[in-house]
């Protein structure tokens, strides 16, 4: 991970310039011992005279791992009085802290002797306190947190001892007076082949159901535009079906086929023509309005699902998207020409099989082309289409 640091270090033209001015630059780097392993070294470089061309170059081996060091770099570097990340000894790096504020996970790391030294943001935000109130301590100090012990006891020795990674223990925490049940889990931290302490993190009952809508909309919803993909189209034409068989109330399936995307593709590129695309669902989902849901399978191919109530307001529905879409001449001060097809049916008539006949010729166009496809459609969906009735 220094690789790249230290080649800027090394840099000979970086060097000439910094020693210029100054008697000697240096770095601290992970550096392969004879043992195998990597302790951090200090490395200095320093010139024999002013005018000297040639370089003394010394490695260092330090220690900063006690305590007290470990305490006055924390407390310089969390004041900011830290000197540039490449010349100075860090307790952390910019990417840890990045995640010890931003990250949404609440994590907590220990020392060997089980006291906490720091903590996520989201980690002291969710029991409401500081770093000040924790450092130092053990867990068993926070009697109002009432933490099963298994989470902290058992576990934690487990990783210390035997540097085993522990997942997924399931406990209860008490958060202003509610029990929460979680999933704790604790990884070791190793150095030279040692256990010197511990990160700790933990999920509740709440983040489970979160991700559990995040996966679901990620399975139903097209992550270029925000609509919905097909599989997402195929259960809300299944849910509309259903409200239809038991209650008799229609709605419509259209597909909408869009002429010039091709051109813009092969004229402009990638970049260019997803954006058209998004604006063309823009359009198409304001003329629409809450009359209809929108669907995309491909650059050029979309599906929409209609409630009418008069069979004369769906072809002047989507005459108007046509209208819209046409209307588009000009997206990044750049022309385009692009026209809507469409075909629509009520359900109750011929939308399923205008529907199926549309999407199989997409996938024997998509069978030749696959290009930028990001939703495929598999055959029992197709079936499901065709035995909707």
């Amino acid at each position: 991970m220094d690789q790249e640091r230290y080649e800027h270090f090394i840099n000979r033209d970086r060097l000439r310039a910094e020693l210029s001015g100054r008697q000697f630059v240096a770095g601290v780097f992970r550096t392969l011992s004879d043992k195998g392993d990597y302790p951090w070294i200090l490395h200095l470089i320093s010139r024999f005279s002013e005018f000297s061309e040639r370089f003394l170059y010394l490695t260092i081996p330090i220690t900063w791992n006690t305590p007290e060091v470990i305490a006055a770099m924390y407390e310089n570097y969390s004041k900011g009085d830290a000197l540039d990340p490449e010349e100075s000894i860090l307790l952390k790096s910019e990417l840890w802290d990045s995640l010890v504020d931003f990250m949404p996970f609440r994590f907590f790391w220990k020392d060997r002797e089980h006291r906490f030294l720091g903590a996520s943001h989201n980690f002291l935000t969710y029991y409401n306190v500081s770093l000040r109130d924790i450092v130092g301590k053990k867990e068993e100090e926070f009697d109002a947190w009432s933490i099963d012990s298994r989470l902290y006891i058992e576990d934690e020795n487990r990783c210390m001892e035997e540097g085993e990674i522990i997942r997924n223990t399931e406990g209860t925490t008490v958060v202003n007076g509610i029990t929460r049940h979680i999933l704790s889990s604790k990884i070791p931290i190793f150095s030279n082949g040692r256990v010197i302490g511990l990160i700790g993190y933990f999920i509740t009952e709440g983040d489970f159901k979160a991700v559990e809508a995040s996966r679901q909309k990620l399975l139903t919803v097209d992550a270029l535009t925000g609509v919905l993909n097909i599989h997402g189209f195929v259960g809300e034409t299944y849910r509309l079906a259903q409200i239809y068989h038991h209650q008799g109330v229609d709605f419509a399936m259209a597909s909408i086929r869009i002429q010039g995307i091709e051109e813009v593709w092969s004229s402009y590129g990638e970049k260019f023509t997803r954006g058209v695309v998004k604006e063309i669902i823009r359009v198409i989902q304001k003329t629409l309005g809450n009359r209809g849901e929108l669907a995309r399978l491909s650059e050029d191919f979309f599906l929409a699902l209609l409630s009418f109530r008069r069979r004369d307001e769906l072809s002047a529905l989507m005459e108007k998207v046509k209208e819209a879409v046409w209307n588009l001449h000009e997206i990044d001060n750049i022309s385009i020409t692009v026209q809507a097809e469409y075909q629509v049916s009520p359900f109750s008539e011929q939308g399923v099989d205008i529907l199926a006949q549309s999407m199989m010729k997409e996938i024997r166009k998509l069978s030749v082309m696959r290009r930028g496809i990001d939703n495929t459609l598999s055959r029992m969906e197709i079936l499901l289409f065709c035995n909707m009735e």
